[in-house]
């Protein structure tokens, strides 16, 4: 089943941690694919051996408040923007694990600051945004993002998520439509 969806899985692999919105069995599939991804990440970071091993085993032990003590303190001392925006990036997906999506967004957004961010990480700043009840803040993010890539039924599922809740329904339903031309087989967009 999840073969349908390989483009978007890789767009939607930190959303998939929102246990709001997915299925628990999804949840864990993806989160532990995802932490995989991070742990063989740590070397681009270019933390000393010592703390690149304990970041490794906190995060795949799922301890992520001691992986947030060994990154800050990187972050702190990095001055090189484009290592301090790599820190940043990863830092955000840590705390976005511990369901810390304020953190999270401030990571994500001071990295944003120093370079772009990649599209998958624009999408899980605007779900972090979500999470805050800040769907005004997300929708500008899924936006741009579906006028980048718009063969991505991802963003106008999420634009009508938004729109749904904030009762536009209209809209929510052009939104939805959108998402079901461009990904037929995408169950969420006929709920």
């Amino acid at each position: 089943m999840f073969c349908r969806y390989a483009p978007l899985l890789s767009l939607c692999t930190l959303v998939l941690g929102l246990c709001a919105w997915f299925p628990l069995v999804a949840l864990g599939q993806q989160t532990d694919l995802k932490i995989h991804s991070d742990v063989s990440r740590v070397s681009s970071l270019h933390l000393p051996p010592t703390a690149a091993a304990q970041l490794r085993n906190a995060i795949s032990h799922h301890q992520y408040r001691a992986a947030e003590r060994i990154l800050i303190p990187a972050i702190a001392q990095s001055h090189n923007a484009a290592l301090k925006a790599r820190l940043l990036n990863f830092t955000g997906g840590v705390y976005f694990f511990d369901h810390d999506f304020l953190h999270a967004a401030v990571a994500w957004s001071k990295s944003a600051a120093i370079a772009p961010l990649p599209p998958s990480l624009q999408f899980s700043l605007a779900m972090a945004y979500i999470q805050l009840h800040r769907p005004d803040w997300a929708q500008p993010l899924l936006q741009t993002l579906a006028t980048q890539h718009p063969h991505n039924a991802l963003y106008p599922y999420w634009m009508g998520r938004i729109d749904y809740a904030q009762h536009h329904y209209n809209r929510a339903i052009l939104h939805f439509q959108q998402a079901i031309h461009l990904a037929p087989h995408m169950a969420k967009a006929y709920n």
